[in-house]
């Protein structure tokens, strides 16, 4: 379990791994793990178009108890911001299912499952 700010994310024991070997955001993982300050262009001519963009927000990617989270201001004007976890590709649908139909979902409709993934 990872606790950020408060709330409790469930994540599987080897979650952090998961992300660090992701296709699609292992290169962002691993970049935010072994620095603090954001990689120069130099070291970003080799990645993806999607680790180049994600890591122009370089300060809105944090890392707790070592897993990558994303910054992101709420849809909801009472709340100011959340951390968002980086799903590995691979649990994605998994992630859907269990906003969509487990215990913090509970079919509820689109919008309030669109809210918790979001």
């Amino acid at each position: 379990m990872t606790q950020e700010r408060g709330a409790a994310v469930l994540v599987e024991e080897n979650f952090a791994q998961l992300q660090q070997n992701d296709p699609e955001l292992g290169a962002t993982v691993k970049f935010r793990l072994a620095a603090n300050k954001a990689p120069t262009n130099e070291d970003l001519q080799t990645e993806t178009e999607l680790t180049k963009k994600t890591m122009t927000k370089w300060d809105k990617v944090k890392v707790y108890n070592g897993h990558v989270f994303r910054h992101r201001d709420s849809p909801k004007k009472e709340e100011l911001n959340f951390a968002q976890l980086l799903i590995p590709r691979k649990k994605v649908d998994e992630a859907l299912r269990l906003c969509h139909a487990g215990t913090a979902g509970g079919h509820f409709g689109i919008q309030k499952t669109l809210d918790q993934v979001i």
